[in-house]
């Protein structure tokens, strides 16, 4: 296991505001305009690549305002998202209430929730998870960091699994 940096301590996840959510990080723009409703690009084409299909198990590690366990749930998919901004959480949890609201059944019916964690200690049970997507996480992750959530997601995924990342430099990114 990796040893923590004393010098390289994690972001502080009050960066992370509602604000950040809906102006800066990207797809905000798609995300505002469907209410959550449909990916950005971006998030399409990295979802496509993960080819997760019905009845699968998913984790979406940084899971941000949502929209991601929102398509899982479309697709009758055993969704999850953490993240540790408490900004997330609530705008993950209100994309959830409003697919479940809707008039689609496999939504209505899907097993989907997010709980505050860190990617370096995930509250699931060891091979459970047919997917773990990471979408624009490691930009924001030390190394030390990212080798002790690397080995976490190891543990949570199936044997057979599949782990997704995409990313891309960020501001604080150096």
């Amino acid at each position: 296991m990796s040893k923590n940096n004393p010098e390289q301590k994690p972001l502080p996840s009050t960066l992370y505001t509602e604000e950040y959510f809906l102006t800066a990080c990207e797809g905000y723009d798609v995300f505002v305009e469907s209410e959550g409703q449909h990916l950005s690009r971006r998030l399409t084409d990295a979802f496509t690549v993960a080819e997760v299909q019905p009845g699968m198990s998913v984790l979406d590690v940084g899971c941000g305002r949502g929209e991601i366990l929102r398509h899982c749930m479309r697709l009758g998919v055993e969704a999850y998202g953490i993240d540790y901004a408490e900004a997330a959480m609530k705008m993950s949890r209100e994309v959830i209430a409003a697919e479940r609201a809707s008039d689609d059944e496999i939504s209505k019916n899907a097993k989907a929730g997010v709980c505050c964690s860190d990617a370096k200690k995930l509250p699931f049970p060891t091979s459970y998870f047919d997917r773990v997507l990471m979408f624009d996480v490691v930009e924001h992750l030390h190394p030390w960091e990212l080798h002790e959530a690397m080995l976490e997601i190891r543990r949570v995924l199936k044997d057979d699994g599949m782990f997704i990342i995409h990313t891309a430099p960020n501001r604080w990114y150096d």
